[in-house]
């Protein structure tokens, strides 16, 4: 019962350490400060399961807000949790809500080789 429990409790992916208590939600791809100026429409659509990872408070959101390295790692996870193909749909959907910022995280993740990290398939159609 206990591990059941454990597996169900999010994992910090800066530091990979279970998050028992504190929580902060970090947006890794499209920030709030890049859309600041858009339509609720657009804003509404940033607080997504394709944008946002739980991280501590801290160092570690520190090192995904401010640090490449940190940006990286939030991506990976996404990528990981996701699948590539549902978070490519997210980023055309902003496109096509005119955010520019879209068009190049799509290229900066690209430049990244993360894409091909995980395949297409998230962690839980691999599960099925």
């Amino acid at each position: 019962m206990k591990n059941s429990f454990l597996r169900k409790l999010p994992v910090c992916p800066i530091c990979r350490q279970i998050i028992y208590d504190q929580v902060e939600m970090h947006e890794a791809i499209i920030t709030r400060h890049h859309i600041e100026r858009s339509s609720l429409e657009v804003k509404a659509n940033i607080f997504v399961r394709q944008n946002c990872v739980l991280l501590h408070p801290g160092n570690c959101h520190i090192l995904a807000q401010n640090y490449e390295r940190g940006k990286r790692i939030c991506v990976r996870h996404l990528i990981y949790w996701n699948g590539k193909e549902a978070i490519l749909s997210w980023l055309d959907y902003l496109a096509f809500l005119h955010v520019g910022r879209a068009e190049e995280a799509r290229h900066q993740i690209g430049g990244w080789n993360l894409w091909n990290s995980y395949g297409n398939s998230s962690l839980q159609e691999q599960r099925s």
